[in-house]
């Protein structure tokens, strides 16, 4: 019996020691994996690197990305703003982003053959242009400034040819037999290149969108003085009167906390071992190894990691495709519960030579109305190699008040700009009470030296 007893103690001494290991090697897995995340690229290295060794294969710090290349995420990423779609019934305007995203997506079979055998391009006159703009089209407007070599990497199409080009307006425009891709940069340059696309193939979706009757301002001689690509909309729905709101303060105390895990655990801390304090304005600072991430009460925040010290290197259009979904998967995971009626859109890709940083900015709009921002930007993110280094947004929400905004017709704010606009659009700004409200926003343009 005492035998017994004592094979039993034995037993339950090693089951404990057993145990315990288990328990402390899985604590040890959490406090890693945790640390795998975005803008921790040599940690995911040596992660690869260690269930490399027992897989018998090696994975690079890029292959431990969240898989968000898939091509209707691509897609949804680089999605414009703002749509429009001319068949022989007439002209759909589309603003629901919804909407816009479902547009581009189901042009994609006709975008990839465009770019997949667009000639070389040549420059193309405004009176072409607005001749091309009265037949039979798809319009896509991406408020910001697009790469086209990285849409065209997007839709598997060589990217070198339209290296260095960016847009931002594209189009699909179709005459009897052919479709031409047509494009227009931010300071007004136009270009065109004739693709192996047959109107045919993509008559079936005009016809689904292409009932309307909005146009573009060339085509109302009273308005041929505003930028040839506004969209006239006889009907405009007066547009909501929005309030922001900080996801920092506003929450209560139980869904404050929720957030704040999901930004932590976004931008790579681990939120239960990660201690954080408070400074004296309530900012909230959160410090691991050498990243410091700050988040203020008014919802503002900033991440900071040091970049590498190597030699720079300017990332190859697949690099930079793969940095900018990464850059939105990240702030999807971060703001895409809580964001309310805005909608995130991509604003500018830039490359520093000397450096190799790559920054990705995003815009926010509502029902296709850009937010307008202090800095310029809803949210930036910046690069180094594989590593985030860097990252400004703000943690906010824009809530619909019972309330819609007066806008002038077209025709009357029009007349009010007494000149030839280079920019005529709709914006929100923010009033002395902390409302967004829409306006019409208007550049002129500057006379010819």
């Amino acid at each position: 019996m005492a035998m017994m007893s004592e094979q039993t103690k034995r037993i339950a001494k090693n089951a404990a020691i057993l145990l315990l290991s288990v328990l402390l090697l899985v604590l040890t897995f959490i406090t890693w994996f945790g640390k795998m995340l975005p803008g921790n690229a040599a940690r995911r290295e040596a992660m690869g690197e260690f269930f490399g060794g027992i897989l018998g294969r090696e994975d690079s710090a890029a292959e431990l990305y969240v898989d968000y290349e898939a091509y209707e995420y691509t897609l949804r990423v680089l999605a414009p703003v703002r749509a429009a779609v001319r068949s022989g019934e007439g002209m759909c305007a589309l603003s629901d982003r919804d909407q816009v995203r479902e547009l581009f997506e189901r042009s994609g079979s006709a975008l990839t053959g465009a770019f997949e055998s667009a000639s070389e391009a040549r420059s193309l006159s405004r009176q072409n242009w607005r001749r091309y703009l009265s037949g039979q089209h798809l319009f896509f407007d991406f408020e910001g400034e697009l790469p086209l070599d990285i849409l065209a990497a997007a839709f598997d199409a060589d990217p070198q040819r339209f290296d260095g080009r960016t847009a931002r307006y594209l189009v699909l425009a179709a005459d009897e037999r052919e479709v031409s891709l047509l494009w227009k940069t931010a300071d007004g340059k136009l270009y065109s290149a004739d693709t192996a696309v047959t109107s045919g193939e993509f008559a079936a979706l005009l016809s689904e969108y292409g009932t309307g009757d909005a146009m573009f301002a060339f085509e109302q001689e009273n308005l041929s003085h505003l930028p040839d690509e506004f969209i006239v909309v006889p009907h405009r729905e007066a547009p909501a009167v929005y309030m922001p709101t900080s996801l920092v303060s506003e929450n209560t105390s139980a869904t404050g906390e929720r957030m704040i895990q999901t930004v932590l655990t976004g931008f790579g801390f681990s939120p239960y071992l990660t201690g954080g304090y408070l400074e004296s304005d309530y900012t909230r600072v959160y410090v691991e190894e050498l990243s410091t991430l700050r988040i203020q009460a008014d919802g503002k925040l900033s991440y900071l990691s040091p970049g590498k010290t190597e030699q720079p290197e300017i990332p190859d259009v697949e690099r930079r495709l793969m940095l900018v979904n990464h850059a939105a998967s990240l702030l999807d995971r971060v703001l895409s519960d809580v964001i309310g009626d805005g909608s995130l859109y991509l604003q500018e890709i830039s490359c520093e030579e000397d450096t190799g940083r790559l920054t990705v900015t995003f815009g926010c709009s509502v029902e296709g109305i850009p937010m307008v921002q202090d800095d310029g930007y809803f949210a930036r993110l910046e690069y180094e190699g594989e590593q985030l280094c860097a990252a400004y947004l703000t943690l906010q929400s824009f809530l619909r008040l019972q309330q819609t905004e007066l806008l002038l017709p077209e025709e009357q704010a029009a007349a009010v700009t007494e000149g030839n606009c280079a920019v005529f659009e709709l914006r929100y700004q923010e009033n002395r009470q902390g409302e967004y409200h829409a306006g019409w926003y208007y550049v002129l343009e500057q006379p010819a030296a």
